[in-house]
């Protein structure tokens, strides 16, 4: 009795393992994917994947990084970058099934979160979607602290937050629940060390008002449509979030946008260098596809919760339509002290062919108009332009005080997808603090 007793509670810890994948076949490493509940006066719960990394199968170091990614939307579901950016499992634009021999696994555990709830399979009962970055975030700290339950051994390993987009907006938040519950409650401790950031969005009013000056240097769009962006979309914009309408100002902010990038030639907005401004479209019905298929769901064991990209690309979008008064704000800069007060170390880096108002001009902007008590050793040091191991130019990189701001050498919006050795040697670098200009070998 006590031997089946022993199997049945070690079969229930193990509900969620992963054995293979469809189009894939057995997996080569240990894998987890489920639910956890965030939401109980809803229902609503956080879809995860779990890829262990090639360097530790089995998970029995404790020294191997946890690294969590998230994509932004809002609503874009997270397993975007596991399929199309850092994951070891590659979908390609046919549908062919391949591997990617620079997938973030090569530096830790990577761990996949649909967030928030409504995001990809990631589900909540109708009225339960959350409309502000702090449910947000308690929400997603629950829903880490629900899968350390399920795996305690991971708890102790070194935990980076990293993502793009709207992420940009979520990370940080996500952060500072995690770094003052970890202070101020007697919660099990979440071991953050670090946030690495993507093109992401912090302050989009200064964000969207240098955009302009993007197309403009690049010798995109007329004068003439410079001028009635600036004066006509962005003065109306800023007129209505100074009054607190933030939904109606980005409503002007984005429309002035898309008139950029119609002059430009409707060009993929997240990439100047791709012709073909439905790109992402293609990725999310492959996608869509795939992970809606049975044997899929099964696999990952979602059975009765389809995948939707929620991310403003198809209709509806409940996800964003309740974070739409958010999305204007600044809610974002004023936290990133507490952060590295709490020993966390932030990266925020961009690709320098993004169109969108999560570009590098806005970044540089925003870089420039951060205030904290590192700000002088930030400025103080030089900017580094740093190399790959194949030889080329990764990027161009300023660190100190606690913050670093990393410009992508020749990528767009999607980092991971466009530069993937300089993004995987960027990660490795950040995380096993190796200099950016001595030689590695990953």
């Amino acid at each position: 009795m006590i031997f089946a007793f022993s199997v049945l509670i070690f079969i229930s810890r193990c509900s969620d393992v992963v054995t293979s994948l469809p189009g894939f076949g057995e997996v080569k490493e240990t894998q987890f994917a489920g639910f956890v509940e965030v939401n109980p006066n809803f229902a609503g719960n956080l879809f995860y994947w779990f890829i262990a990394s090639s360097t530790d199968r089995n998970c029995s170091s404790s020294e191997t990084p946890l690294v969590i990614w998230l994509n932004g939307g809002p609503g874009a579901s997270s397993l975007t970058g596991a399929f199309a950016e850092n994951g070891p499992y590659v979908i390609e634009d046919d549908g062919t099934k391949t591997s990617n021999a620079k997938a973030w696994t090569r530096v830790g555990h990577m761990l996949y979160i649909d967030n928030p709830v409504g995001s990809g399979y990631s589900y909540v009962n109708k009225g339960g979607y959350a409309d502000g970055e702090g449910e947000v975030a308690e929400q997603f700290r629950l829903g880490i602290q629900g899968f350390f339950e399920k795996h305690p051994t991971l708890r102790t390993n070194d935990l980076y937050i990293t993502g793009e987009s709207y992420a940009g907006k979520y990370i940080p938040h996500i952060a500072w629940e995690i770094v003052t519950k970890n202070e101020h409650t007697s919660d099990p401790k979440i071991n953050l060390k670090g946030l690495l950031i993507g093109n992401g969005l912090y302050d989009p009013l200064n964000q969207f008002e240098v955009l302009p000056d993007y197309y403009n240097t690049l010798g995109m769009v007329s004068e003439e449509t410079i001028q009635v962006v600036k004066t006509k979309y962005l003065q109306t914009c800023k007129m209505l979030y100074e009054i607190g309408k933030f939904t109606e100002a980005f409503n002007w902010c984005n429309n002035g946008s898309n008139l950029l990038n119609h002059e430009a030639g409707d060009i993929f907005l997240y990439d100047i260098r791709v012709e073909d401004g439905s790109a992402f479209d293609l990725l999310s019905a492959n996608l869509a596809k795939y992970l809606n298929t049975a044997d899929v769901m099964t696999a990952f064991h979602t059975n009765g919760h389809k995948w939707k990209q929620s991310d403003g690309t198809s209709s509806p979008n409940p996800v964003s339509d309740a974070l739409a008064s958010d999305i204007m704000k600044n809610n974002t800069l004023e936290l990133f002290q507490t952060m590295i007060d709490g020993g966390c170390r932030i990266m925020l880096f961009v690709g320098n062919m993004d169109g969108s108002v999560c570009g590098v001009t806005g970044q540089t902007k925003m870089v420039k108009n951060f205030y904290w008590h590192g700000r002088d050793a930030f400025w103080a040091n030089p900017r580094v332009t740093w190399k790959t191991s194949a030889g080329q130019v990764g990027g161009y990189i300023r660190s100190g005080g606690g913050f670093t701001f990393n410009i992508i050498h020749n990528s767009g919006h999607l980092v991971p997808k466009d530069q993937p050795l300089a993004a995987l040697e960027m990660v490795y670098r950040y995380i096993s603090k190796s200099g950016w200009t001595e030689k590695i070998d990953i």
